[in-house]
């Protein structure tokens, strides 16, 4: 079933929202890897475990985008 042009728009935002966040965490969690203050913050609020849970958060994200960009390309070609 092909989506509306309103529904692959909110798609494809969703998709690049997802990626730009992904992305954003990526970034931190480099930032806290080479600043040992940062880190040691970030892992006073999250239980001592910064760098997994920014990169798990990471990969979620990505993931979820990639669904969404399946969805985009098998929703296009029906």
């Amino acid at each position: 079933m092909s989506l509306d042009p309103e529904a692959r728009a909110a798609m494809e935002r969703r998709r690049r929202t997802l990626r730009e966040a992904s992305q954003g965490l990526e970034e931190i969690r480099r930032a806290a890897s080479s600043d040992e203050a940062l880190c040691e913050s970030l892992d006073k609020i999250v239980g001592g475990k910064a760098i997994e849970v920014l990169l798990l958060g990471a990969n979620e994200l990505t993931m979820e985008a990639v669904v969404v960009d399946r969805e985009l390309v098998q929703r296009g070609s029906s």
